[in-house]
């Protein structure tokens, strides 16, 4: 009885040690699946945003954020060249909730 004790304690511990590496990979898997997705999201968006400022150039006049959820502003060609996009956490009001909350930005 004394050598099941030990097989059993044995594949438990070896059970343990793999579920807990199983569920470290699984975490990080998925936050890279999320960002990946909020990634995706922000650049459809942007897309949107580009295709509308073409149909229509009014929009590029637009200077404050809560006309249509962006803004868009000038800059000239040297600052532009360089420029790599990036996305970032900002604080946003939600009204549903009114309260502010994470969201991810371009």
């Amino acid at each position: 009885m004394k050598l099941l004790n030990l097989s059993t304690s044995y594949f438990a511990f070896l059970l343990f040690v793999l579920i807990t590496l199983w569920a470290v990979i699984f975490y990080y898997q998925m936050l890279d699946e999320i960002y990946d997705s909020l990634d995706d999201g922000l650049e459809n968006q942007k897309i949107l945003v580009i295709q509308k400022a073409l149909a229509n150039k009014s929009i590029l006049e637009k200077t404050a954020f809560d006309e249509g959820y962006y803004t868009i502003k000038k800059v000239q060609y040297e600052q532009y060249k360089n420029y790599t996009e990036s996305y970032r956490d900002t604080l946003m009001y939600m009204l549903n909730e009114e309260d502010f909350e994470l969201s991810e930005i371009a």
